[in-house]
């Protein structure tokens, strides 16, 4: 399953909105010296769970919009790609194996 989840910082304000296969593995990374949020007090809400990355990804993008977060979708269009290559560059993110690796294990 893919879990698309919130991050809220101590006041209750999302900080990040994402996707991930291991929500509790993808929390420490957020928290984790590399992380974005080492020196916050943040906690995970999943929001709902999906059997596919793609369909996730599309739920993340939209609460990334309608929480006034940039998103993943946003930051590909600014660098001159399609949305395919979004989700591309999203799964090079997520995955250590990169895109390809990704997209063979679970399609």
């Amino acid at each position: 399953m893919h879990y698309v989840y919130l991050l809220k910082d101590g006041n209750g304000k999302v900080v990040w909105v994402g996707e991930s296969i291991r929500p509790k593995g993808r929390l420490w990374q957020h928290r984790s010296k590399k992380g974005r949020f080492t020196k916050q007090d943040i906690t995970m809400t999943i929001v709902t769970e999906y059997v596919t990355r793609k369909e996730a990804w599309y739920h993340q993008v939209k609460l990334q919009e309608e929480h006034g977060l940039e998103t993943d979708l946003d930051r590909t269009r600014r660098a001159g790609a399609s949305m395919s290559d979004a989700r591309k560059e999203h799964l090079k993110r997520i995955s250590p194996l990169g895109a390809e690796a990704t997209k063979r294990k679970w399609r």
